[in-house]
């Protein structure tokens, strides 16, 4: 799939991916009116890049949201990434515009809208602005042993 670039708010913040301590850094941003959500982890050094919709995957995430799996999945990673923007937890990184590239692993249209968002797109996101990407590696900074 062919990279994603965006311009908008985007928060950054720890998911706490495999219990009990492996934590991933991921950015939520939003394309068009809000209705395309971005959801992509950060290739940072020494930090685990774990693909999200497994993660969502190993949550149970049908349970919740039910089929098919693919629907269940997204809703799941959206949730991750609004729930970072509404409840923040400490060290999250609210950036109120940024130019972002996400190089997408799947992108999935969903069945009704979750979040105000219609369609996901996940996979290895990055900031045009490199300094942005330094700071991004302190929302690890509380979690850190």
């Amino acid at each position: 799939m062919k990279p994603i670039t965006g311009e908008s708010r985007v928060t950054v913040a720890p998911l706490l991916y495999d219990w009990p301590d492996l934590y991933c850094v991921i950015a939520y941003a939003n394309l068009g009116w809000g209705e395309t959500s971005v959801v992509g982890t950060l290739d940072l050094p020494g930090v685990d890049t774990p693909y999200l919709l497994d993660v969502a995957a190993r949550h149970r995430a049908t349970g919740m949201y039910g089929q098919p799996e693919d629907h269940a999945y997204a809703c799941w990673v959206i949730c991750a990434g609004w729930s970072a923007r509404g409840v923040p937890k400490p060290g999250t990184l609210d950036v109120p515009s940024a130019e972002w590239t996400l190089h997408p692993r799947k992108t999935v249209e969903l069945k009704t809208t979750m979040y105000g968002h219609d369609r996901l797109h996940v996979g290895s996101f990055e900031f045009v602005d490199k300094a942005w990407e330094e700071k991004a590696l302190s929302v690890l900074e509380p979690y850190r042993r």
